[in-house]
């Protein structure tokens, strides 16, 4: 389980500092109110005088010595397992029928990190940066066809979905929708996001976009997205989070994080936009 294992930093015993400085102005967010500790410090062992690098992720001492990192393991294989099966990330009709398979995963692997070393999203650097959408079981989203509500026009389809957060307390969403089975349209989405004071719920506001082909399109209303027992596994490549809609069976949402450069490269790759969504003088290529 060496893989599991990269991510913890200093397991001697140093303790998470407060950040000196954190991002502002979510006073637009009226249910999530705490911002992401985007500048992570640690405060040196007693017995080691040489700080910890910028960024280190730092495990709870005594919750690592004790967790068990082979079953978070073996949970995060049986979610995959079900995500090999899906031909995009569970929208379409015939996926749902592994909805099933993959609630039961997501639920076993959150029973499996319910003691993870691992510090609070809220906390964690490592949630910072390009993840990718693989699989959920929302029924709503599946409904909307994606975050936007496109996706469910006429002859068109969500191909692949990628979230951005940043240091900054600005998130961005690229939402990729297919049209006759090719995907041609791109609908960047621009807001905050925020936690709760437990820093396990996370909520992301979408205030702007290029949607449906207009920059900025004034008639695009906006989307909210709240998700609760937001975890990331101990390698940092796996996080999951359940929607936190009211819905008596919430759906689960399962990312995986991208490394610099391969969401461009897909983007690229696709002849769509690097920066903001296809609208006229902007389709694509960079």
């Amino acid at each position: 389980m060496s893989a599991l294992l990269l991510g913890v930093a200093a397991a001697s015993g140093a303790v998470l500092c407060a950040p000196s400085t954190m991002h502002r102005g979510l006073a637009a967010a009226p249910t999530m109110l705490r911002p992401h500790a985007a500048s992570v410090r640690m405060a040196a062992p007693a017995d080691d005088p040489s700080p910890l690098p910028p960024g280190a992720v730092l495990f709870d001492k005594a919750k690592h010595e004790c967790y068990d990192y082979e079953a978070e393991a073996a949970a995060v294989e049986r979610v995959v397992e079900v995500l090999t099966q899906l031909s995009g990330f569970g929208v379409e009709g015939a996926e749902r029928r592994l909805w099933p398979s993959l609630r039961a995963s997501c639920d076993a692997l959150k029973d499996a990190m319910a003691e993870s070393a691992a510090p609070l999203p809220i906390n964690d650097p490592r949630l910072l940066g390009d993840w990718e959408l693989v699989g959920t079981t929302s029924a709503s989203f599946a409904m909307r066809g994606g975050l936007s509500g496109l996706g469910r026009a006429p002859f068109t389809g969500p191909e692949a979905i990628f979230v951005t957060f940043e240091g900054s307390g600005e998130v961005t969403a690229r939402e990729v929708l297919k049209f006759f089975g090719r995907p041609v349209v791109l609908n960047e989405l621009r807001g905050r996001f925020g936690f709760d004071d437990k820093g396990l719920r996370i909520q992301e506001q979408y205030f702007t976009g290029d949607v449906g082909g207009q920059k900025d399109n004034p008639q695009w209303q906006g989307a909210t997205t709240t998700q609760k027992d937001v975890l990331i596994t101990a390698d940092g490549m796996v996080r999951i989070g359940q929607a936190d809609d009211g819905a008596s069976d919430a759906g689960w949402f399962v990312y995986k994080k991208l490394e610099p450069g391969m969401m461009q490269g897909y983007l690229t790759e696709k002849k769509l936009p690097l920066k903001g969504g296809t609208t006229v003088g902007n389709v694509g290529g960079g």
